[in-house]
C-alpha cells in the first residue's frame, strides 16, 4: 500500500467515524429503519474519499492548476447524488414538499458535498493543499 493510499485510508476512516457519531447522536433511540439507508450513504462517501483522495494528493504534488476547484466539482456531484439517492425515500407520508424545500434540500446537500470534499482533501493527514 502506497502512503498516499494509507492516507486516504485513514481519512475515510475519520470521515465515516465522525459522521456516524454525528448521526447517532441526532438521532431517535432506538434508531429508525431509515437509519441503515444513512449509514449506507456515509459509507458510500467514505469509499469514495478512500478511492478519490490519492488523486488529490497526486494534484497536490503536482502542484496542478485548478485542483482545488476540480475537488469542489467532485463534491458538487457527490452532494448531488446524495440529494437525489435521499428522495427515493418518502420520509414522513403526511408531509408535502413543494419546490422551495426540494431546492433547500439540494443546496444543503451539495454544500456539505463540497465542504467534505474540501476538507478531505485539505486535512488529510501529510496533506498540505
Amino acid at each position: 500500500m502506497t502512503n498516499d493510499k494509507g492516507v486516504a485510508r485513514k481519512t475515510a476512516r475519520l470521515f465515516f467515524g465522525a459522521w456516524m457519531l454525528l448521526a447517532l447522536a441526532i438521532a431517535d433511540f432506538p434508531p429508525p429503519p431509515g437509519f441503515v439507508f444513512a449509514l449506507l450513504i456515509l459509507l458510500a462517501c467514505a469509499v469514495a474519499i478512500d478511492l478519490r483522495l490519492p488523486t488529490y494528493l497526486h494534484w497536490q504534488a503536482a502542484c496542478a492548476t485548478g485542483r482545488t476547484l476540480r475537488v469542489a466539482r467532485d463534491g458538487l456531484l457527490g452532494g448531488s447524488a446524495i440529494a437525489m439517492m435521499s428522495m427515493l425515500s418518502r420520509g414522513e407520508p403526511s408531509i408535502r414538499q413543494g419546490l422551495t424545500e426540494y431546492l433547500i434540500w439540494f443546496a444543503v446537500w451539495i454544500a456539505l458535498g463540497i465542504g467534505n470534499a474540501l476538507n478531505s482533501s485539505r486535512l488529510a493527514p501529510g496533506s498540505h493543499m
